[in-house]
């Protein structure tokens, strides 16, 4: 700390840190070891099915690590509940509930944590560690996001990005925190 009470920009740089940190952890969740779409941000994404996985599934991107309260995806007509464990897909739209916390890891350790009534989707998603491919598109829509960049900020820095109604945010491997108020276009 300097005299005057303010900090300098190493200490501001760590205290910033230390409160993502410590939102991810209060999700429950540690640190794990592209192209922007031109689609609306209310628009659903299209979607393509993943090997193996029946026609027309998206792709499982990852999965549900923590929930406390209410949490579900899907549109307001057709909530699907979401628990430990449930699987993440391309184009989800998630959902938390008042004073619920959601925590998901993505398949290249990207860990996401979503605040109190927020709503949020990942619109696109690859991981190809052995073709050194990777992107990832999400949207905050309204609430709080806290991010852990995971391997793909390592392979592809420039290959992330994060919508607002009213910014994209270009990723280039780090820890961030986004908020949207209720009142965003």
């Amino acid at each position: 700390m300097e005299r005057n009470g303010r900090c300098g920009p190493k200490a501001a740089a760590s205290r910033l840190a230390a409160v993502l940190l410590g939102a991810a952890s209060l999700a429950g969740i540690g640190a794990a070891g592209a192209a922007d779409s031109a689609r609306p941000i209310g628009a659903p994404a299209a979607v393509d099915p993943a090997a193996g996985e029946a026609i027309g599934a998206a792709a499982v991107i990852g999965y549900v690590k923590t929930v406390r309260g209410e949490a579900w995806r899907g549109p307001d007509g057709a909530p699907v509940p979401l628990v430990v464990g449930s699987p993440v897909r391309t184009g989800d739209t998630m959902r938390t509930g008042a004073g619920a916390w959601l925590g998901i890891v993505l398949h290249d350790n990207t860990v996401m944590s979503f605040g109190s009534g927020s709503v949020a989707r990942i619109d696109d998603f690859l991981y190809e560690p052995t073709a050194r491919e990777g992107r990832l598109s999400a949207v905050l829509l309204r609430g709080t996001a806290s991010v852990i960049s995971g391997l793909i900020a390592k392979l592809r820095p420039d290959a992330q990005t994060m919508r607002t109604p009213t910014a994209t945010l270009g990723i280039r491997g780090t820890h961030f925190l986004v908020k949207v108020d209720e009142s965003a276009p």
